[in-house]
């Protein structure tokens, strides 16, 4: 009986210290305003992250442009990024919007709504949940795994 409270006790404890390591990450959605313009993002959908360097997603946003009607569109994001193992974060840096499609928008207020929304993205990037990268990464059939480094030495000769 004493080795079973014990075990709840620690237990207890593990589980405190996980929640202490919770996620850091902000909510989404999020929004940007900036000179009566606003943007609302919802959390990029992972599409690739090559090296763990490099990710390549996709965003449904909501852009209103100072006096003007709400427009809903996707835009395509490219980003570079920064692994924060130990808050489980990933911090999105140099974002670019490669593409935006905006439904109901014509193709020169398409134009004007991509330069509105590069201008209203954070200069200082995105911060994303590392696990729900990890699990967005096994949903497209990507390994979520490092790849393994090769360790051996090399032959040393001696003349």
């Amino acid at each position: 009986m004493r080795g079973f409270r014990l075990g709840l006790i620690l237990a207890a404890c593990g589980l405190a210290s996980g929640a202490a390591l919770a996620d850091t990450a902000p909510s989404w959605p999020r929004t940007f305003a900036q000179g009566g313009a606003q943007l609302v993002l919802s959390q990029p959908q992972l599409e690739s992250w090559a090296n763990r360097l490099v990710l390549t997603g996709r965003a449904a946003a909501v852009l209103t442009p100072p006096g003007g009607a709400p427009l809903s569109g996707v835009l395509q994001l490219t980003a570079q990024t920064d692994t924060d193992v130990a808050r489980r974060t990933v911090a999105l840096r140099d974002l670019q919007i490669g593409t935006a499609q905006f439904a109901n928008a014509t193709p020169d207020a398409a134009t004007q709504a991509t330069a509105l929304a590069t201008a209203l993205l954070p200069a200082d990037g995105l911060v994303l949940s590392l696990d729900n990268l990890l699990a967005a990464l096994v949903q497209t059939g990507q390994s979520a795994t490092s790849v393994p480094l090769n360790t051996t030495p090399p032959t040393i000769l001696l003349a």
